[in-house]
């Protein structure tokens, strides 16, 4: 075998060695794009799972919402009425304080007359 022989077997062997590790490189990529494919879809369900839960949250929370104004609401009339009630009991308490001992007698017996 001559000098030439010796140099196009060597090139032949880089070209074959650099395409089985071209072609080695380029079926681990392709491995690698399904693999996000998959990696993709899952986080794209686990997205769309995630906004239904954000949803139904979201309802949940208008829902309490409008409970807590009609709560709100009806507090306020407590409120009211408690207020009502206590502005007249501090009033009686008032009128009472303030009577004679005959005013105090002439409501007694008014009480518990029963003509």
């Amino acid at each position: 075998m001559k000098i030439k022989d010796y140099i196009i077997l060597l090139i032949g062997s880089i070209l074959i060695g650099t395409l089985y590790f071209y072609i080695k490189d380029f079926s681990s990529d392709s491995n690698k794009v399904e693999q996000y494919k998959i990696t993709i879809d899952s986080l794209q369900k686990q997205i769309l799972i995630t906004n239904i839960k954000i949803q139904k949250l979201d309802s949940i929370r208008t829902s309490l919402d409008s409970q807590i104004i009609d709560n709100k609401k009806q507090l306020s009339k407590i409120a009211d009425k408690a207020n009502y009630y206590q502005k007249r009991y501090n009033e009686e308490q008032d009128r009472l304080r303030n009577l004679s001992n005959d005013d105090i007698i002439a409501e007694f017996t008014d009480l518990f007359d029963y003509d």
